[in-house]
């Protein structure tokens, strides 16, 4: 059985174009985990910056397709207070030691902010 050239091509230019895709996000999207806060920096000329407070933050979860299991790579999913304001950290390395590391600041931050106000 012969396989059409330009079938053959064709995935491999999806195949491709997938990849680079991916590596463009990974290369446009920086994050920055302070003491108090975590930013997200998005963009490669034009930049916009977002702080989220870590006692702000209600809920982390991690969702990954097979690929991205495979892979090693995934979304973070962080939700605030709000109902409506969730904050999608998408296509990171290690996601589940991410989100850790999130939680353990979330933890960090508010115990000191009850140590400030005299509450144990």
């Amino acid at each position: 059985m012969d396989i059409n050239d330009y079938a053959l091509i064709g995935a491999g230019v999806f195949i491709l174009g997938s990849l680079k895709m991916t590596e463009i996000h990974r290369l446009s999207n920086k994050y920055h985990i302070g003491n108090m806060h975590f930013i997200h920096i998005k963009g490669i000329l034009n930049k916009i910056s977002r702080s989220l407070d870590f006692f702000a933050i209600s809920d982390l979860d991690v969702s990954q397709t097979a690929w991205q299991r495979i892979l090693g790579y995934g979304d973070v999913n962080v939700r605030l207070f709000s109902k409506d304001s969730t904050s999608t950290i998408k296509n990171i390395n290690k996601p589940h030691r991410f989100a850790e590391i999130l939680k353990e600041r979330m933890i960090w931050c508010r115990k000191n902010i009850a140590r400030k106000d005299g509450r144990t």
